[in-house]
């Protein structure tokens, strides 16, 4: 029996290894980021210091109120560069764009800040971007860019489409389990 376990699958497995494997996710990428676990980039309330989990700093998962899909959200974006601040940058230049149905608006001054116009930032526990000669930064710079996030694609009427969804299979459950309640009175 043990062996016809074994043997089965792989006499009767219909597998093509020459396809490629389908995308893990439709989500859109975070393109061009230096960090394995964390994040160069960093969304806050204007003015506000980095997220200080490494993993949420462009989601933003713990904020509130959370960004809204309907309206414009104003937020500083934060590049936090992989040079050491003991080093002077000297020629900056930012480009944002938006897709996926999020456009991204920033102030085209704002995108090209001088260097007196860096801050600096520390990070804890030896987790910053490795620099050009291979060690952590471990107090780097930062450029601020004020942005305005616009929502292109409506996702509010299908945030309510999941939800409904959602209740069908506890909705079937529940009949189920009434209707043998009933049935066994």
């Amino acid at each position: 029996m043990i062996i016809f376990l074994v043997v089965l699958p792989v006499t009767v497995a219909d597998t093509n290894y020459d396809k490629p494997a389908p995308h893990a996710t439709n989500a859109p990428s975070i393109q061009r980021l230096f960090a394995r676990a964390g994040s160069s980039l960093a969304l806050t309330l204007p003015g506000g210091k980095p997220p200080a989990r490494c993993c949420s700093t462009i989601l933003n998962r713990d904020e509130w109120p959370p960004f809204g899909t309907d309206e414009a959200t104003h937020r500083d974006l934060l590049v936090l560069l992989p040079v050491d601040a003991t080093q002077r940058v000297l020629n900056l230049s930012i480009q944002v764009a938006g897709e996926n149905g999020l456009e991204v608006i920033a102030p085209a001054e704002k995108l090209s800040p001088a260097p007196e116009a860096l801050e600096t930032h520390t990070y804890p526990n030896d987790s910053g971007p490795a620099a050009a000669d291979g060690h952590h930064v471990v107090t780097g710079w930062v450029a601020r860019v004020p942005v305005t996030l616009t929502p292109t694609k409506q996702v509010s009427s299908g945030i309510y489409e999941m939800g409904a969804a959602s209740l069908i299979l506890p909705l079937v459950c529940f009949g189920g389990a009434f209707r043998r309640w009933r049935q066994t009175r």
